[in-house]
């Protein structure tokens, strides 16, 4: 993971297409291929394209200068919403909509 923020870092330095793409501009780009790799069934196109994915999303985080707080976000969410991973406690799948529902209905009313 280190490797690849690095090379994304490095080409949002030097690369005046990735610079001015944007955000939005990279993921859209990005989701069309995504969508064609999962209607091709094939494992490998998928694969590529979802390593693509984790590109541009550090691509979008690197280039919102948010990427400390989203990572932050992201895990506080997790913990939230999963407090079951943390326990090292398997659940069923009801379960862990429930959880996931309840967390969610406190949040939106925060």
């Amino acid at each position: 993971m280190d490797r690849l923020i690095y090379l994304v870092r490095k080409s949002i330095e030097l690369d005046p297409w990735a610079r001015d793409c944007g955000m939005e501009g990279y993921l859209q780009a990005t989701k069309k291929e995504v969508e064609e790799a999962i209607s091709a069934e094939s494992d490998e196109h998928l694969a590529d394209e979802l390593g693509d994915v984790m590109m541009c999303c550090l691509h979008a985080l690197l280039l919102s200068g948010k990427y400390d707080a989203a990572i932050n976000m992201a895990c506080e969410k997790m913990e939230r919403r999963k407090p079951f991973i943390l326990e090292n406690r398997e659940v069923t799948k009801e379960e862990a909509v429930a959880i996931w529902k309840e967390v969610k209905a406190k949040e939106r009313k925060l």
